[in-house]
């Protein structure tokens, strides 16, 4: 029994009356706060919930899949009447109905593809409620290189698992990778066609309730540290549902992880990426920056297909993809019929054709973060909006 030396003094017009009645809670702190939240299946329904119900201030929700019906036994978030629309917008609606005074924002795309790195550095934290090694792997750079923490999340069946990573400390998502675990990649997702047909894995089977137990446990640590407090970074937390226990482990670190990337910032430029071409932007640092004018190439973070050959009939055509934008596509030759084999780019020269195209065409998105070569040195460049 808990004895309480005076009665609560409840304001039933402060929202979050009950929650200031927590000695440590500061509610200011979780006002201010940005959260980039990378899915919004059945993890991301909870701590999309969770942490409209706690106040944060400004939610960023990332998703670019649609919500089946075999969504709704596992997301809160959503009805029946929203199959078929983007699991992004339909749950920031959601959100804003349950926090109408918080900022959200939804993006309907690939984490890899639609946000740039502006995004991850401007957030005070990233929760990643994603399904595959892929996409970790992804936030995992993307948050080393800015440093931003995130905390990742998993649950298959009635098991799950919570693990968190600092920014920039010794121990992130890739160090713990062994030769085997990029075996297993390259298997599920063979050579250059990986990000083709990253989107055909078969679901992974959950249940609603360890995925309020995991995505409960990744809430309440956000929101801890959103407040100050400190968590088990670099740990991780395993719920074992079949014996209803869970332990606490240590996660490895790699001095030589090749997420543990960085470059040296240059400064930040003010680009309309869907108006300004790579030549335009390379010109653009020459001008800006003494010392600059070896700036001529350009390095591709991600890759880019932007051509498609016919190897039958010798046709070669503009497509302007990704990789995961392509296995939606028909890469069939229009004049023979037989399938077309994508060019995949990794870098843009400034006299190359593909310098004249607007950087949008080369799948980089607004306010990212670019890399030109400088000489022998390669430095970042910050992307604003203009």
């Amino acid at each position: 029994m808990i004895l309480m030396s005076e009665p609560l003094r409840i304001d039933e017009s402060d929202r979050y009356d009950r929650l200031r009645e927590i000695p440590w809670w500061q509610q200011e702190r979780l006002k201010n706060a940005r959260v980039l939240v990378v899915g919004a299946g059945a993890i991301g329904n909870e701590v999309l919930k969770n942490l409209a119900l706690a106040g944060v201030g400004t939610i960023h929700i990332v998703d670019q899949d649609s919500i089946e019906t075999s969504n709704l036994t596992r997301s809160i978030l959503f009805s029946p009447s929203d199959v078929g629309k983007k699991k992004a917008a339909v749950a920031a609606a959601s959100v804003r109905r349950i926090l109408p005074d918080g900022h959200v924002i939804a993006t309907d795309g690939d984490i890899q593809q639609e946000v740039g790195l502006g995004d991850f550095a401007e957030s005070d934290l990233v929760l990643a409620c994603v399904d595959n090694r892929l996409a970790r792997l992804w936030i995992n750079r993307c948050c080393w290189r800015v440093g931003t923490p995130w905390i990742d999340a998993g649950v298959q069946e009635i098991d799950g698992v919570v693990q968190a990573f600092a920014a920039r400390s010794n121990v992130c998502y890739e160090c713990g990778f062994k030769e085997i675990d990029y075996q297993l990649l390259e298997q599920r997702y063979p050579c250059l066609e990986a990000e083709m047909t990253a989107g055909r894995e078969r679901p992974i089977p959950t249940s609603p309730t360890i995925a309020s137990i995991i995505g409960g446990l990744q809430s309440q640590w956000a929101i801890q540290w959103l407040q100050g407090m400190t968590i088990p970074w670099g740990e991780a937390v395993v719920f074992n549902g079949w014996q209803n226990s869970l332990y606490r482990t240590t996660l490895p670190g790699n001095p030589d992880c090749l997420s543990h990337e960085s470059n040296s910032v240059l400064g930040t430029l003010s680009i309309d990426v869907h108006r300004t071409s790579a030549r335009e932007l390379l010109l653009a640092v020459q001008r800006e920056w003494p010392n600059s004018d070896q700036a001529s190439t350009f390095l591709l973070d991600r890759e880019w297909i932007p051509h498609a050959s016919c190897q039958s009939c010798g046709t070669k055509r503009r497509v302007s993809l990704s990789p995961r934008m392509a296995k939606g596509k028909d890469l069939t030759c229009p004049h023979c019929g037989n399938r077309e084999f994508p060019e995949i780019i990794h870098r843009v020269d400034l006299n190359s054709p593909l310098a004249d195209l607007p950087l949008a065409s080369l799948g980089i998105p607004p306010r990212d973060w670019v890399r030109i070569l400088i000489g022998e040195q390669v430095f970042a460049i910050h992307l604003k909006d203009p």
